[in-house]
C-alpha cells in the first residue's frame, strides 16, 4: 500500500475529464507498483462489472489471464491490451495543475466476489516504485436481486 488514504469522500482527483463519470468527491487509496507487487480486493458480495479508477498510473496493472478489461475513459497514454492496463509516466512542469502520469477508468466484465491484480513498473522504467491512486465501484448483485422491481425502477 502507499501513503495516501481518503476514506471520507474528500478526494477530488477523479474529477477531471480523464475519468468518466467524474467523481469529484470520493474515497481513494494509494497503492504502489514495484516488482512482484500483487493485490487482492475482496468484495464480500458479488459485484457486476466493477469499475477501476486509476490515477497517476505510470505502471502496468495486470489482471488474471482471461479477465475481460474494457477501457471506459482516459487520457491518450492510458491503454488497455487484453488483461493489462498500461500508463505512461509524465511529470508536468512546476506550478502546472495538469495531472501526473496516465489517468483513466476501466471496467472488468463479469461478476466478481474478489479480483487479484499485479501492479508493476513498465519495462525499461527507471523508477523502482510508483504510487497509483485507486477507487473501485460497481453494482452489488445481492442489492439488485433483493430489490422489488418497482423500487428498482424508481431508484
Amino acid at each position: 500500500m502507499g501513503t495516501a488514504f481518503y476514506f471520507n469522500d474528500d478526494y477530488p482527483g477523479f474529477g477531471s475529464a480523464a475519468f468518466n463519470p467524474p467523481l469529484t468527491r470520493t474515497g481513494m487509496v494509494e497503492i504502489a507498483s514495484a516488482s512482484g507487487h500483487e493485490f487482492e480486493v475482496r468484495f464480500g458480495v458479488s459485484v457486476k462489472d466493477p469499475y477501476f479508477y486509476l490515477g497517476s498510473l505510470g505502471s502496468t496493472v495486470t489482471f488474471p489471464p482471461g479477465t475481460r478489461v474494457s477501457r471506459v475513459s482516459g487520457d491518450t497514454e492510458f491503454k488497455v491490451n487484453s488483461n493489462k492496463v498500461m500508463g505512461k509516466p509524465f511529470q508536468p512542469p512546476s506550478g502546472s495543475t495538469a495531472l501526473t502520469d496516465s489517468n483513466g477508468v476501466v471496467r472488468l466484465i463479469g461478476d466478481f466476489t474478489s479480483i487479484k491484480f499485479a501492479l508493476t513498473p513498465n519495462p525499461g522504467s527507471t523508477v523502482p516504485r510508483e504510487g497509483v491512486f485507486l477507487q473501485i465501484g460497481g453494482t452489488s448483485q445481492s442489492l439488485v436481486t433483493s430489490m422489488p422491481a418497482t423500487k428498482m425502477a424508481t431508484a
